[in-house]
């Protein structure tokens, strides 16, 4: 049951982010929940200067005593670099970036934190750096 309520929690966050990229930044929302083998990136968009934005958006209640951004891991960076160089490479994309959005709730709509890192990590790194 934990892991479906996490699973809510992580598609409310995407629509959260959706709606604050789009509608906040006036980014354009190219695509979400993009597969590839390595795994998932949450939001592809275009900022307003036409560079192609990956978006990985980490989700958590106030309550839960962790930070959305310690949830974004080496590991995780790595997956989602090798998911980015698979969609760059069939679209013939050359100026992208990596962003992290990270979402904190509490029970109520009004109480919603948003903290938008832009350029979390190179994606043309050979290691996995964060931050």
């Amino acid at each position: 049951m934990r892991q479906r309520r996490g699973k809510q929690l992580g598609q409310w966050g995407e629509r959260v982010a959706c709606w604050y990229l789009s509608q906040k930044k006036f980014y354009t929302i190219l695509e979400t929940g993009y597969q590839t083998r390595f795994g998932e990136i949450d939001i592809i968009a275009q900022d307003t200067f036409g560079q192609f934005v990956f978006v990985e958006v980490k989700t958590r209640s106030f309550y839960s005593g962790i930070l959305p951004e310690d949830g974004l891991s080496k590991k995780k960076i790595h997956n989602i670099r090798q998911c980015i160089l698979s969609y760059i490479s069939k679209k013939m994309i050359y100026n992208s970036r990596i962003d992290l959005l990270a979402i904190e709730c509490g029970n109520q709509v009004d109480k919603i934190t948003i903290r938008h890192h832009v350029a979390v990590s190179d994606i043309w790194a050979h290691k996995s750096d964060i931050f």
